[in-house]
């Protein structure tokens, strides 16, 4: 994509891009019920696969809680 064969400016764009995408993709699986499907369920739930992969959904952090609650994680 880059050199001078490609584009600088797409370069440039695919970080924001694939950003982008993630996001959408998170938003997606909400509004598909995903998350509030999985914690209506009784028991323990599995842990992220998200958590501890950044600042945000690192443990003991409020992003990593709310989507794995202290009290619904296996012992």
């Amino acid at each position: 994509m880059g050199g001078n064969k490609g584009c600088t400016h797409l370069t440039e764009l695919m970080g924001p891009a694939a950003t982008t995408a993630m996001q959408t993709w998170f938003a997606l699986g909400r509004e598909r019920g995903g998350l509030r499907t999985l914690l209506a369920v009784p028991g323990p739930l599995p842990k992220p696969a998200l958590a501890d992969t950044c600042q945000a959904y690192r443990s003991g952090g409020k992003a990593l809680e709310a989507i794995w609650p202290l009290e619904r994680r296996a012992a």
